[in-house]
């Protein structure tokens, strides 16, 4: 077992993209069940209903799963999520200071999504438990601007 999986309490060292309402807390529940990190987009999502996701995937298992917010936007639901339990949160698409304070008194895990060396540096001011690395290859809402295979090892080397 690999660090990240030690740190994330997961077997595999795999995590899923977060989808948001396409395929919700269902894929989150069995992306998790099966040993890697179930996620779900919820940045859109009302916080009712984020929180209702975030309860169904917590009684579909035990788990750990990500619930993640494009910072571009209001993370409206973000309390509501941490309130219903969610482990880990992922923020990507701005700034997290705001909203590190809120994800640590919740317990849960924090992670960011950085594309560029500089981007490491400005996430790591907020002591993540990890960094997601994002390059032009990744499908949806992609910030990057290099390949993955360009700028990991970027990232990797400082």
């Amino acid at each position: 077992m690999n660090e990240l999986c030690r740190r994330l309490g997961i077997s595999v060292p795999i995590l899923c993209a977060p989808t948001g309402s396409i395929a919700g807390p269902e894929l989150a529940a069995v992306v998790s069940s099966a040993g890697a990190l179930g996620a779900m987009g919820l940045t859109w999502t009302e916080p009712a209903t984020a929180a209702a996701w975030v309860r169904q995937v917590t009684r579909s298992t035990s788990a750990p799963f990500q619930v993640n917010f494009a910072l571009a936007f209001p993370p409206n639901a973000l309390d509501a999520v941490l309130d219903a339990g969610a482990p880990v949160i992922t923020f990507c698409w701005g700034d997290p200071a705001p909203y590190v304070a809120s994800v640590r008194r919740a317990g849960a895990k924090l992670g960011i999504q950085v594309t560029s060396v500089s981007g490491v540096g400005r996430a790591l001011e907020n002591a993540p438990d990890f960094l997601i690395c994002q390059g032009i290859e990744a499908g949806g809402h992609v910030q990057a601007s290099a390949s993955l295979w360009e700028v990991l090892p970027q990232i990797v080397s400082e």
